[in-house]
């Protein structure tokens, strides 16, 4: 009896998370709007601000995730939209570089200070000790996530 408590509880809670989850992408994707942007295009920004280095498409899509064609896709309407140029690279003409557009790094600025602005508000509705529990929480199940994902490409 104890075990179908159990897995009607960890059913309820994947329930739960899962909602939890979909309702922070219907905000992301809200977020993004704001400035104009999909979610991806948001992303690819957000990249591109944090990084100290001029990236390629190839490692744009490499370290977020997306096809190389959605990547492409939105690099695309980022230059239309003014905020990204694409250059030759020095060292493989094969391969184009990623830069921010003065509009671009403006609108980068823009999604940093708005983001940082939700943060804080985020932190600030927890207290001390819902931050910790959050935080452990996250780690948790982040770890378990991940060693399960391993599993999966080691073929357990």
């Amino acid at each position: 009896m104890p075990e179908k408590a159990t897995a009607t509880s960890e059913h309820q809670l994947t329930i739960a998370l899962n909602a939890l989850f979909e309702k922070f992408d219907k905000d992301w994707a809200r977020f993004a709007v704001c400035f104009g942007l999909s979610t991806t295009e948001l992303d690819i920004m957000w990249f591109m601000a944090d990084s100290k280095d001029e990236p390629t498409q190839k490692q744009v899509s490499e370290q977020l995730g997306y096809s190389k064609q959605i990547v492409n896709i939105a690099v695309k309407t980022l230059m239309k939209k003014g905020f990204l140029a694409l250059e030759e690279s020095k060292e493989d003409r094969r391969h184009k570089i990623i830069r921010l557009t003065p509009e671009g790094s403006g609108l980068a600025h823009r999604i940093e200070s708005a983001s940082d602005k939700l943060d804080r508000r985020c932190i600030e509705a927890l207290d001390a000790e819902e931050r910790k529990a959050l935080l452990r929480g996250a780690r948790k199940y982040v770890d378990a996530f991940a060693m399960g994902v391993d599993e999966l490409e080691k073929g357990v």
